[in-house]
C-alpha cells in the first residue's frame, strides 16, 4: 500500500483537492483479512479512514497554518472506492435485511438526481452561557445536537436544559452529498418482471457529474431509511449510501483504442469496400436493407455540430426513418441498434407518453423537492433512441418528440420546476401504413399516419415494401434458414465496429468551397428541372441534410475533409428517400412533409372553385353535393372520380370546407 501513501500526501497538497480513489482489487491483494473486515463493517473503517485524512492533513499543511486558517481543513476529503472485485456483486432486487451494513456493489441506470447539497459531517453548536463553539459528529440522515457543553472542549459544563445550543452551519464541516434514484438495468430484468430501484446517497467530488441515462456501478453498503409517516407503522425502506462509483458505458468518445485494434481500423478505413464491409456488420441477422443499413452506419457516424457566435446551432444529429410494411426487419433493425452501441434507448410509441419520451417531475420521499427524471430521448443524449411503431404515438407524444429533435432541449415547466435538458440524441424510427400494407393505388407517403412537422424533421426517410419476387425471396428464405448454421465471415468484429464508431466520431470533416458549390448546383438543378410542375421537388432543410450526411461518410472515411464521393453518397440517399415516396418516383417533398402532393394541391384549388360557384347557384347555397363535383371535374379536366374524391377529403381535413352529412358540403365561414 506504499504507493497509496504518496498518493495521500500528493493529495492533500492540493488545493482543489477531491476524493482518495482506493482500489478494493488492491485492498484484497494486499490483505484478504483486511478485506473481510472491510466487508462486514465498511461504515467503522472508512470513518477510520476520513480521520486518517484529516490527520495527514493538518500533519502536511502544519498545525500553525490550520489555527489560524480553520477554513482549510472544512475542505473535507475523504476514501472513495472503485473497481470491486466479482464477489461483491449484487442485484438490487436481492437486497436483504441480511447485507444490512456490509460492502456490496450493484449496478443500474441513473433513473433521476436531485439537485448537489451539503451534508454536515461535523456541526458546530454555540453555547448561549460562555460563547464555546461544540463540534458534534453527525449521524448520515439525522440531525444530532449536543447533550452539554464539555469543559474538556473549553465548555462551561452546562446540559442542555440548563442552557442553549445554535447551530453555526458557517463553521460546519461539511460534505457535498446528492441523491440518485438508480433502477436495474433492463437487460438485466427478467421478462414480464418490473424493473427494481433503491435510493442512493452519494458523497464527494463526484456529486454533479452523474445524469439521468448513465450506466454505473455503485459501492457501498445498504442502511434503513425512516418513512415519514403520521402514524408509527413497522414499516422502513433501504437506501444505498454510496462509498464509490465506477461508469459502465461511456460515450463513443471515451471507448479506448489499443494499438493493435487501431492498426486494424486503419487497414480497414483504405479498403476500397470499406462503406459495403461496415454495412453488413449492421443487423447481419438482416438480408438486403444495404442501402438503409448504410443510412443508419451514417447516423451512427453523425456529423459534428457547430455553434455560431451569435447563439444559432447546427445539429450534427441524423434523424431516419423506416416505415413498412409487416416482416421487412424494422423493429429488428431498431432493437439491434439500441443493443449494441452506448446510450442506446429502445421505445415504442404504442405505450410512450410524453412524459416516458422527453422529462417528468416527481416528488422526492425524503426532502419533498420537485425532482426531475429523464425519458427516453433525455436518456439517450449522445447516443440513438430508437422509437418503434410511431403512427402509434399520442399527439402529445409526437409533439414532445419533435421538440427534442429539432432544438435538441428539453423545455421542462412543470410543479414550479422551470429547466432544459439536454437531448442530443438521433432519432431512428419505424412506421407502419395505416391500413397495415402499402397499396398501390394510393399515394406511399399519404398513407403514413405520421404528423406532417415530425415528419419534416426526419434527414431520411424510407418505404420499405414486401413485393413477390422470385429472386429476392430465394436470397432472402436461403439466408433465413441457414444464418444461423453458419459462421459470420465479416471482415469486422461487432466490438471492432463500435470502436471503429468511436474513432470516427474524433474527426471534425469540413465542406471545402467547391463541393458547396457542387451541392448548390444540385439543389438547383433538381428544383429547376421540376420548375413546370407543380411538385416541390426539394427544400432548403434538405441543404442540411445532404451537409450532415456528407460530413458523416467523411467520418467514415477517417477524414477531415468530404470529397465528392461524399457528396454523392448523400444527394444519392436524399433522391432516393423522396421519389421512394411517390407511386411513380417523382420527387415531391411536399409528399414527404404533408403527405399532399403538388398535383394534389393545385385540384384542390380547382375544386374549391367549383364549390364557389355551385354555391352561389340558389339550389345549392345550403349544401353542395360531392357528385355534382367530381362529375363537373371529370368533364371539363378529365380528372379520375378517386383523384377529385381524394381532394375533397383533404379540404375536408384542412378544414377548408365542412360536410352536412350525405356527401354534401358548405363553406367554411
Amino acid at each position: 500500500m506504499g504507493p497509496y501513501m504518496d498518493l495521500l500526501y500528493a493529495h492533500c497538497l492540493d488545493e482543489e483537492r477531491g476524493d482518495v480513489k482506493i482500489s478494493l482489487r488492491d485492498v484484497q491483494d494486499f490483505s484478504q483479512d483486511f478485506f473481510q473486515s472491510l466487508t462486514y463493517e465498511p461504515a467503522r473503517f472508512i470513518h477510520i479512514a476520513n480521520q486518517v485524512i484529516v490527520e495527514i492533513l493538518k500533519e502536511v499543511s502544519r498545525l500553525s497554518f490550520i489555527e489560524d486558517h480553520p477554513q482549510a481543513i472544512r475542505k473535507q476529503s475523504r476514501v472513495s472506492l472503485y473497481d470491486p472485485p466479482s464477489v461483491l456483486n449484487i442485484d438490487i432486487r436481492n437486497i436483504r435485511e441480511s447485507q444490512l451494513g456490509q460492502l456490496v456493489s450493484m449496478a443500474g441506470t441513473v433513473k433521476r438526481i436531485d439537485d448537489v447539497t451539503y451534508r454536515a459531517s461535523e456541526a458546530a453548536y454555540k453555547c448561549r452561557r460562555c460563547g464555546s463553539v461544540l463540534r458534534v459528529p453527525q449521524k448520515y440522515l439525522e440531525m444530532v445536537v449536543p447533550l452539554f457543553c464539555a469543559k474538556d472542549l473549553g465548555g462551561c459544563g452546562r446540559t442542555a436544559a440548563q442552557t442553549r445550543f445554535d447551530h453555526t452551519p458557517g463553521a460546519d464541516i461539511s460534505t457535498r452529498t446528492q441523491i440518485v434514484y438508480i433502477e436495474e438495468n433492463l437487460e438485466d430484468v427478467e421478462p414480464q418482471s418490473q424493473p427494481e430501484s433503491i435510493y442512493s446517497f452519494i458523497d464527494g467530488a463526484v456529486c454533479g457529474t452523474i445524469n439521468p441515462g448513465n450506466k454505473i456501478r455503485v459501492t457501498g453498503f445498504v442502511d434503513i431509511m425512516k418513512r415519514r409517516q403520521k402514524q408509527v407503522k413497522p414499516i422502513y425502506a433501504f437506501y444505498f449510501r454510496v462509498l464509490g462509483t465506477d461508469r459502465l458505458e461511456k460515450r463513443f468518445t471515451d471507448i479506448k483504442v489499443s494499438v493493435e485494434d487501431m492498426e486494424r481500423i486503419d487497414k480497414a478505413a483504405k479498403s476500397p469496400t470499406l462503406f459495403r464491409d461496415l454495412t453488413r456488420l449492421i443487423a447481419p441477422e438482416l438480408y438486403g436493407m444495404e442501402t438503409e443499413k448504410q443510412a443508419v452506419l451514417l447516423q451512427l457516424f453523425g456529423a459534428p455540430e457547430f455553434t455560431k457566435p451569435t447563439g444559432e446551432h447546427f445539429r450534427g444529429n441524423i434523424h431516419i426513418l423506416l416505415a413498412g410494411d409487416p416482416s421487412t426487419g424494422k423493429s429488428k433493425l431498431l432493437e439491434y441498434i439500441a443493443s449494441v452501441i452506448p446510450r442506446g434507448i429502445y421505445t415504442s410509441g404504442r405505450g410512450s407518453s410524453a412524459a416516458g419520451l422527453t422529462a417528468s417531475v416527481e416528488r422526492d420521499e425524503i426532502t419533498g423537492k420537485w425532482g426531475l427524471v429523464g425519458g427516453a430521448i433525455v436518456m439517450a443524449n449522445d447516443g440513438i433512441c430508437c422509437v418503434d411503431e410511431l403512427d402509434k404515438m399520442k399527439m402529445t407524444g409526437a409533439d414532445s418528440l419533435l421538440q427534442g429533435m429539432s432544438t435538441q432541449v428539453i423545455k421542462i415547466d412543470k410543479a414550479s420546476v422551470h429547466a432544459q435538458l439536454i437531448s442530443k440524441t438521433s432519432v431512428l424510427a419505424a412506421a407502419n401504413p395505416r391500413a397495415g400494407r402499402f397499396e398501390d393505388s394510393v399515394e406511399l407517403s399519404g398513407q403514413l399516419k405520421v404528423h406532417s412537422e415530425l415528419m419534416s424533421r426526419f434527414d431520411l426517410a424510407f418505404i420499405l415494401r414486401d413485393l413477390p419476387d422470385e429472386e429476392i425471396d430465394e436470397a432472402s428464405g436461403s439466408h433465413i434458414l441457414t444464418y444461423w448454421d453458419d459462421e459470420d465471415a465479416l471482415p469486422l468484429d461487432r466490438d471492432l465496429l463500435i470502436k471503429y464508431i468511436s474513432v470516427a466520431k474524433r474527426y471534425t470533416p469540413v465542406i471545402p468551397k467547391n463541393l458547396k458549390r457542387e451541392i448548390l448546383d444540385y439543389y438547383k438543378d433538381i428544383r429547376n428541372r421540376f420548375h413546370l410542375r407543380s411538385s416541390m421537388p426539394i427544400d432548403k432543410r434538405h441543404l442540411q441534410g445532404i451537409m450532415r450526411l456528407s460530413m458523416a461518410s467523411a467520418r467514415g472515411r477517417l477524414s477531415n475533409l468530404v470529397n465528392h464521393e461524399d457528396i454523392e453518397r448523400a444527394t444519392t440517399m436524399i433522391s432516393g428517400c423522396i421519389k421512394g415516396l411517390t407511386r411513380d418516383g417523382t420527387m415531391d417533398v411536399d409528399m414527404l412533409e404533408s403527405g399532399i402532393s403538388g398535383d394534389t394541391r393545385q385540384l384542390m384549388t380547382r375544386v374549391y372553385d367549383i364549390f364557389l360557384k355551385l354555391w352561389d347557384v340558389p339550389a345549392y347555397r345550403a349544401g353542395a353535393p360531392a357528385s355534382k363535383v367530381i362529375d363537373i371535374a371529370a368533364t371539363e379536366w378529365q380528372v379520375t372520380r378517386e383523384r377529385t374524391a381524394a381532394a375533397i377529403r383533404h379540404m375536408v381535413k384542412n378544414k377548408d370546407i365542412y360536410s352536412m352529412g350525405n356527401e354534401v358540403y358548405i363553406k367554411n365561414g
